[in-house]
């Protein structure tokens, strides 16, 4: 390792070798010039910071799918059960399969990101074509279209209030639309489950963004009840419902 290199970086060295099966191995200097690796690395220590200084209390429940079906079994109070973000449609499935006397809604264009997400995932990057999902649980109910579309109708359709809300939609616009847009239907012991909010690159400018400008914009108590470690979901549950004016 050069010298001058192995300098800079002392002061990050103890987490990254954390990261890196055997950082007295590497070639530094061909790492500091693979940027999309750099950036992986830097947002998985802002990841496991955040963790510690915010997720005292939360359980982690490994994977995705453990998460989710652990928020479910969570739920203790009546309402609705929405997901945004549906693609081809297999965590709908869990969600019906989990809520199997309630029609679970689900949000999508299945036409793709609307807009640039991360460098690798640009504008129509997940897109389906417009094409629809097929075989999926017949407790299930598509809104097809953009969310700031969907939302209006769905709300107009219904007066319940939101049990569980499952956000997959990646981008920090599409999250806000669907919080502000449902805020009026959020309660004390309603639970959102955030797919991508951490530890990938530009985190903090998306799903996590969206969700903080909600508790910030209509004075939310909230806590952290639970992550998967081996991807980027987290789970948190409303201990005070949103101050709608």
């Amino acid at each position: 390792m050069d010298n001058d290199v192995a300098k800079g970086l002392s002061p990050v060295l103890p987490e990254l070798s954390g990261l890196l099966p055997d950082l007295r191995g590497t070639d530094i200097t061909s790492l500091l010039t693979d940027y999309a690796r750099m950036a992986k690395i830097v947002s998985v220590v802002e990841a496991a910071r955040f963790l510690e200084e915010n997720f005292a209390s939360a359980q982690n429940l490994g994977g995705r799918e453990n998460l989710l079906r652990h928020a479910c079994c969570s739920v203790a109070m009546d309402g609705d059960v929405l997901e945004f973000g549906v693609m081809e449609g297999q965590t709908l499935a869990i969600l019906c399969d989990e809520f199997k006397e309630l029609t679970v809604h689900g949000f999508d264009s299945f036409k793709g990101l609307p807009e640039d997400w991360t460098h690798d995932s640009p504008t129509g990057t997940y897109s389906a074509q417009g094409k629809l999902p097929t075989r999926l649980p017949s407790n299930s109910k598509l809104h097809v279209g953009l969310f700031e579309d969907t939302v209006p109708k769905y709300l107009a359709g219904t007066d319940a209030p939101v049990a569980l809300l499952h956000i997959d939609s990646d981008l920090y616009s599409s999250a806000r639309t669907a919080l502000f847009g449902l805020a009026s239907r959020m309660r004390a012991g309603s639970i959102i489950v955030f797919d991508e909010f951490l530890n990938y690159p530009g985190w903090r400018q998306h799903e996590y963004r969206a969700f903080m400008e909600f508790v910030d914009a209509f004075d939310v108590k909230f806590r952290y009840f639970s992550f998967a470690s081996s991807y980027l979901s987290v789970a948190v549950r409303l201990d005070s419902a949103p101050k709608v004016s």
